[in-house]
Protein backbone atom coordinates (compact mmCIF):
# COMPACT_ATOMS: atom_id res chain seq x y z
CA UNK A 1 0.00 0.00 0.00
CA UNK A 2 1.34 3.48 -0.87
CA UNK A 3 2.30 5.85 1.94
CA UNK A 4 2.94 9.60 2.20
CA UNK A 5 6.52 10.13 3.50
CA UNK A 6 5.57 13.46 5.09
CA UNK A 7 2.06 12.95 6.52
CA UNK A 8 2.55 9.20 7.16
CA UNK A 9 -0.94 8.53 5.72
CA UNK A 10 -1.67 5.22 4.02
CA UNK A 11 -3.54 5.25 0.71
CA UNK A 12 -5.31 2.65 -1.36
CA UNK A 13 -3.68 1.25 -4.47
CA UNK A 14 -3.91 3.59 -7.43
CA UNK A 15 -3.12 6.81 -5.57
CA UNK A 16 0.19 8.48 -6.46
CA UNK A 17 0.09 11.86 -4.66
CA UNK A 18 -0.85 12.76 -1.07
CA UNK A 19 -4.13 14.67 -0.98
CA UNK A 20 -3.01 16.68 2.08
CA UNK A 21 0.53 17.83 1.26
CA UNK A 22 1.08 16.93 -2.40
CA UNK A 23 4.08 14.68 -1.74
CA UNK A 24 4.66 11.76 -4.09
CA UNK A 25 3.55 8.54 -2.40
CA UNK A 26 6.02 5.74 -1.71
CA UNK A 27 5.55 1.98 -1.63
CA UNK A 28 6.64 1.81 1.99
CA UNK A 29 7.79 4.07 4.83
CA UNK A 30 11.26 3.42 6.20
CA UNK A 31 13.67 5.21 8.49
CA UNK A 32 14.16 8.90 7.83
CA UNK A 33 17.38 10.88 7.97
CA UNK A 34 18.43 14.52 7.91
CA UNK A 35 19.84 15.75 4.61
CA UNK A 36 20.35 19.33 5.83
CA UNK A 37 19.82 21.39 8.97
CA UNK A 38 19.89 25.17 9.29
CA UNK A 39 17.61 28.06 8.34
CA UNK A 40 14.03 27.77 7.12
CA UNK A 41 14.81 29.73 3.95
CA UNK A 42 17.67 27.45 2.94
CA UNK A 43 15.72 24.30 3.82
CA UNK A 44 12.81 25.41 1.63
CA UNK A 45 15.17 26.21 -1.23
CA UNK A 46 16.75 22.77 -1.00
CA UNK A 47 13.35 21.03 -1.05
CA UNK A 48 12.29 23.15 -4.03
CA UNK A 49 15.53 22.31 -5.85
CA UNK A 50 15.10 18.59 -5.16
CA UNK A 51 11.49 18.70 -6.38
CA UNK A 52 12.61 20.40 -9.60
CA UNK A 53 14.87 17.40 -10.13
CA UNK A 54 12.19 14.80 -9.51
CA UNK A 55 12.83 14.17 -5.79
CA UNK A 56 9.27 14.45 -4.44
CA UNK A 57 9.69 12.82 -1.03
CA UNK A 58 11.90 15.45 0.70
CA UNK A 59 10.22 17.87 3.08
CA UNK A 60 11.04 20.56 5.63
CA UNK A 61 10.47 20.05 9.36
CA UNK A 62 11.23 22.24 12.38
CA UNK A 63 13.23 20.58 15.16
CA UNK A 64 11.92 22.13 18.38
CA UNK A 65 14.63 20.60 20.57
CA UNK A 66 17.53 21.83 18.43
CA UNK A 67 15.89 25.07 17.28
CA UNK A 68 16.57 24.70 13.55
CA UNK A 69 14.92 23.52 10.34
CA UNK A 70 15.71 20.18 8.72
CA UNK A 71 15.27 18.63 5.30
CA UNK A 72 14.13 15.04 5.87
CA UNK A 73 14.29 12.22 3.35
CA UNK A 74 13.85 8.47 3.34
CA UNK A 75 17.15 6.90 4.35
CA UNK A 76 16.69 4.24 1.68
CA UNK A 77 16.74 7.01 -0.96
CA UNK A 78 19.93 8.76 0.15
CA UNK A 79 21.87 7.47 -2.87
CA UNK A 80 19.34 9.19 -5.16
CA UNK A 81 19.66 12.50 -3.30
CA UNK A 82 23.41 12.69 -2.58
CA UNK A 83 24.40 13.95 -6.03
CA UNK A 84 21.76 16.66 -6.05
CA UNK A 85 22.83 17.85 -2.60
CA UNK A 86 26.44 17.98 -3.75
CA UNK A 87 25.44 20.06 -6.78
CA UNK A 88 23.32 22.38 -4.67
CA UNK A 89 26.04 23.22 -2.16
CA UNK A 90 28.83 23.53 -4.74
CA UNK A 91 27.00 25.35 -7.56
CA UNK A 92 23.56 26.61 -6.55
CA UNK A 93 24.46 27.95 -3.07
CA UNK A 94 28.19 27.35 -2.77
CA UNK A 95 29.86 27.12 0.63
CA UNK A 96 33.53 26.60 1.37
CA UNK A 97 34.35 22.87 1.60
CA UNK A 98 37.60 21.55 3.09
CA UNK A 99 39.82 19.94 0.44
CA UNK A 100 40.11 16.73 2.40
CA UNK A 101 36.34 16.45 2.69
CA UNK A 102 34.65 14.79 -0.25
CA UNK A 103 31.25 16.18 0.65
CA UNK A 104 29.67 19.47 1.80
CA UNK A 105 29.15 20.08 5.48
CA UNK A 106 25.49 19.15 5.41
CA UNK A 107 25.51 16.20 3.04
CA UNK A 108 23.53 13.02 3.55
CA UNK A 109 26.38 10.52 3.42
CA UNK A 110 25.55 9.96 7.07
CA UNK A 111 23.31 11.82 9.49
CA UNK A 112 24.94 15.09 10.65
CA UNK A 113 26.16 15.39 14.19
CA UNK A 114 23.58 17.26 16.19
CA UNK A 115 25.20 19.77 18.53
CA UNK A 116 22.94 20.61 21.48
CA UNK A 117 22.25 24.26 22.24
CA UNK A 118 24.66 25.66 24.80
CA UNK A 119 22.99 26.46 28.09
CA UNK A 120 24.96 28.55 30.54
CA UNK A 121 25.94 26.70 33.74
CA UNK A 122 24.23 29.44 35.76
CA UNK A 123 20.91 28.62 34.04
CA UNK A 124 21.40 24.90 34.65
CA UNK A 125 22.38 25.65 38.26
CA UNK A 126 19.07 27.44 38.84
CA UNK A 127 17.24 24.37 37.56
CA UNK A 128 19.16 22.07 39.92
CA UNK A 129 18.61 24.46 42.82
CA UNK A 130 14.86 24.42 42.28
CA UNK A 131 14.86 20.64 41.94
CA UNK A 132 17.01 20.17 45.03
CA UNK A 133 14.69 22.34 47.13
CA UNK A 134 11.63 20.41 45.98
CA UNK A 135 13.19 16.98 46.54
CA UNK A 136 14.54 17.87 49.99
CA UNK A 137 11.25 19.44 51.04
CA UNK A 138 9.17 16.44 49.98
CA UNK A 139 11.66 13.96 51.43
CA UNK A 140 12.07 15.67 54.80
CA UNK A 141 8.37 16.50 55.29
CA UNK A 142 7.40 12.97 54.29
CA UNK A 143 9.93 11.42 56.70
CA UNK A 144 8.72 13.65 59.54
CA UNK A 145 5.10 12.68 58.88
CA UNK A 146 6.03 8.98 59.01
CA UNK A 147 7.79 9.48 62.34
CA UNK A 148 4.74 11.31 63.72
CA UNK A 149 2.50 8.45 62.60
CA UNK A 150 4.82 5.89 64.23
CA UNK A 151 4.81 7.88 67.50
CA UNK A 152 1.02 8.06 67.45
CA UNK A 153 0.97 11.87 67.28
CA UNK A 154 -0.89 11.55 64.00
CA UNK A 155 -3.42 8.82 64.72
CA UNK A 156 -4.12 6.34 61.93
CA UNK A 157 -6.15 3.17 62.40
CA UNK A 158 -3.75 0.79 60.71
CA UNK A 159 -2.71 -2.72 61.52
CA UNK A 160 0.84 -3.40 62.61
CA UNK A 161 1.60 -5.08 59.31
CA UNK A 162 0.25 -2.09 57.35
CA UNK A 163 2.37 0.32 59.35
CA UNK A 164 5.47 -1.75 58.71
CA UNK A 165 4.71 -1.89 54.99
CA UNK A 166 4.09 1.88 54.82
CA UNK A 167 7.33 2.56 56.68
CA UNK A 168 9.30 0.35 54.30
CA UNK A 169 7.75 1.65 51.05
CA UNK A 170 7.14 5.31 51.88
CA UNK A 171 10.21 5.62 54.09
CA UNK A 172 12.40 4.24 51.33
CA UNK A 173 10.85 6.62 48.80
CA UNK A 174 11.39 9.66 51.04
CA UNK A 175 14.99 8.62 51.67
CA UNK A 176 15.53 8.43 47.90
CA UNK A 177 14.09 11.95 47.55
CA UNK A 178 16.47 13.24 50.21
CA UNK A 179 19.46 11.51 48.57
CA UNK A 180 18.53 12.94 45.16
CA UNK A 181 18.10 16.37 46.71
CA UNK A 182 21.56 16.24 48.31
CA UNK A 183 23.05 15.13 44.98
CA UNK A 184 21.29 18.02 43.21
CA UNK A 185 22.77 20.45 45.74
CA UNK A 186 26.25 19.11 44.96
CA UNK A 187 25.61 19.47 41.22
CA UNK A 188 24.30 23.00 41.79
CA UNK A 189 27.52 24.01 43.53
CA UNK A 190 29.64 22.46 40.75
CA UNK A 191 27.65 24.34 38.10
CA UNK A 192 28.11 27.63 39.95
CA UNK A 193 31.87 27.07 39.85
CA UNK A 194 31.71 26.10 36.18
CA UNK A 195 29.63 29.21 35.47
CA UNK A 196 32.42 31.45 36.75
CA UNK A 197 34.96 29.54 34.64
CA UNK A 198 32.80 29.71 31.48
CA UNK A 199 32.11 33.42 31.90
CA UNK A 200 35.83 34.10 32.25
CA UNK A 201 36.61 31.93 29.20
CA UNK A 202 33.88 33.66 27.20
CA UNK A 203 35.29 37.10 28.02
CA UNK A 204 38.85 35.94 27.30
CA UNK A 205 37.81 34.69 23.84
CA UNK A 206 35.91 37.87 23.03
CA UNK A 207 38.81 40.08 24.15
CA UNK A 208 41.37 38.00 22.22
CA UNK A 209 39.23 37.91 19.09
CA UNK A 210 38.73 41.68 19.14
CA UNK A 211 42.49 42.24 19.33
CA UNK A 212 43.63 39.50 16.95
CA UNK A 213 41.01 39.11 14.20
CA UNK A 214 39.73 41.88 11.94
CA UNK A 215 36.53 42.09 9.94
CA UNK A 216 38.56 41.97 6.72
CA UNK A 217 40.05 38.64 7.80
CA UNK A 218 36.53 37.23 8.10
CA UNK A 219 35.12 38.63 4.86
CA UNK A 220 38.14 38.18 2.60
CA UNK A 221 37.56 36.29 -0.66
CA UNK A 222 33.79 36.46 -0.29
CA UNK A 223 31.54 36.40 -3.33
CA UNK A 224 29.09 39.22 -2.64
CA UNK A 225 26.56 37.57 -4.94
CA UNK A 226 26.23 34.66 -2.54
CA UNK A 227 23.06 34.33 -0.49
CA UNK A 228 23.00 35.58 3.10
CA UNK A 229 22.90 31.97 4.28
CA UNK A 230 25.99 31.04 2.26
CA UNK A 231 27.84 34.11 3.56
CA UNK A 232 26.85 33.23 7.10
CA UNK A 233 28.13 29.67 6.85
CA UNK A 234 31.44 30.83 5.37
CA UNK A 235 31.96 33.54 7.99
CA UNK A 236 30.98 31.39 10.97
CA UNK A 237 33.36 28.69 9.78
CA UNK A 238 36.25 31.18 9.72
CA UNK A 239 35.32 32.49 13.16
CA UNK A 240 35.33 28.96 14.56
CA UNK A 241 38.67 28.27 12.89
CA UNK A 242 40.37 31.31 14.43
CA UNK A 243 38.94 30.50 17.86
CA UNK A 244 39.96 26.83 17.86
CA UNK A 245 43.50 27.71 16.74
CA UNK A 246 43.97 29.75 19.90
CA UNK A 247 41.67 27.95 22.36
CA UNK A 248 41.98 24.18 22.18
CA UNK A 249 39.48 21.48 23.18
CA UNK A 250 36.43 23.72 23.50
CA UNK A 251 33.09 22.06 24.07
CA UNK A 252 31.26 22.00 20.72
CA UNK A 253 28.08 23.57 22.06
CA UNK A 254 30.11 26.34 23.73
CA UNK A 255 32.03 26.89 20.48
CA UNK A 256 28.74 27.27 18.59
CA UNK A 257 27.49 29.72 21.22
CA UNK A 258 30.57 31.93 21.34
CA UNK A 259 30.97 31.89 17.54
CA UNK A 260 27.38 33.04 17.05
CA UNK A 261 27.85 35.74 19.67
CA UNK A 262 30.98 37.07 17.96
CA UNK A 263 29.24 36.89 14.56
CA UNK A 264 26.32 38.97 15.88
CA UNK A 265 28.73 41.51 17.39
CA UNK A 266 30.49 41.86 14.02
CA UNK A 267 27.60 41.82 11.56
CA UNK A 268 24.44 42.85 13.42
Amino acid sequence: MPWCPKCKNEYKEGYEVCADCGCKLMDSIGAEMVAYFGTETEADRIVEYLEENGIDYAYTSYNNREGHYEVLIQESKKEDVRGYMRTYFTKIAPVEIPEEDDQPQMMINEPPVMIPRYKKPSERADEYKSGAQTLLLVGIVGAVLLILVDLGIIPLSLSKESKILINIVMGGMFLVFIALGINSVKTYKKLLKQSDEDEKLEQDIIDWFGKSVTLDMITSNENKRDSEEALYFGRIKKIKGYITEEFKDLDLSFLEYISDKIYNNLFN
